[in-house]
């Protein structure tokens, strides 16, 4: 049985520190808003949007990979058309273990010339302990990630990198600092913002899908082991 602490829900509340980051990442973007083309905004998180964020469809994705709220789908098969989004934000939706196929997907909705902006955990920062101490006794525990590893999976797929900034305080509980930061010592804070951008239409490999053929063959059509062949007339 999880303990309070541990339980996704209290983990990413309000209260708590996880909940704080939430807040300033959500002000760091409501800050940078004004540099985004209008268009569709899509934002996927833990937690539910607040009304700073109205202009987003906001969906909250589970332990179970389900995306609730404006829709509900699975995040590895989007119900949106190829291009319709112009901005695509993944709020920690990728500090677990996905089906690689959301990668896909992410550029795929994604309209050219459109940004995909990334809040990950930082896996170098004593947010790291602190979070594998909190979440010891559940099943899907957080997978933070390295900057660099996510730019390349969506680098692989035709997105260029734009920019990263550096968020929140360098300890759980700590006075965090709204200010994002590119420096060298803002790389043991808590969070980072990756923006990423799609410069051209991309052609995203289809999944293989086993599909099962049952054929209804009369005796007559069935092939025999030995084939026959007829000389003469």
């Amino acid at each position: 049985m999880s303990s309070p602490e541990s339980d996704p829900a209290t983990l990413w509340s309000a209260a708590s520190p996880l909940g704080e980051l939430l807040a300033t990442e959500r002000r760091w973007f409501v800050q940078r808003r004004t540099s985004i083309a209008p268009g569709t905004r899509l934002w996927i998180g833990p937690a539910a949007l607040d009304a700073a964020n109205g202009d987003c469809v906001a969906l909250v994705l589970g332990d179970d990979g389900l995306l609730s709220g404006g829709l509900h789908a699975r995040a590895d098969a989007l119900p949106l058309s190829d291009g319709s989004v112009r901005l695509l934000v993944l709020q920690h939706a990728l500090d677990r273990r996905v089906d690689p196929a959301v990668f896909g997907e992410c550029v795929r909705v994604l309209a050219t010339g459109g940004e995909i902006v990334v809040f990950g955990l930082n896996p170098i920062s004593p947010w790291r302990p602190w979070l594998a101490w909190q979440t010891r006794s559940q099943r899907a525990r957080p997978r933070p990630r390295m900057a660099s590893r996510i730019a390349a999976l969506f680098g692989q797929l035709g997105l260029g990198r734009e920019d990263i900034s550096w968020l929140g305080s360098s300890h759980p509980g700590a006075v965090g600092d709204d200010e994002a930061s590119s420096s060298r010592r803002a790389m043991f804070r808590a969070a980072y913002a990756l923006t990423m951008k799609k410069p051209h239409d991309t052609v995203i490999p289809l999944r293989p899908r086993e599909i099962a053929r049952a054929l209804d063959l009369a005796p007559g059509l069935v092939p025999s082991a030995t084939p026959r062949i007829r000389v003469g007339a």
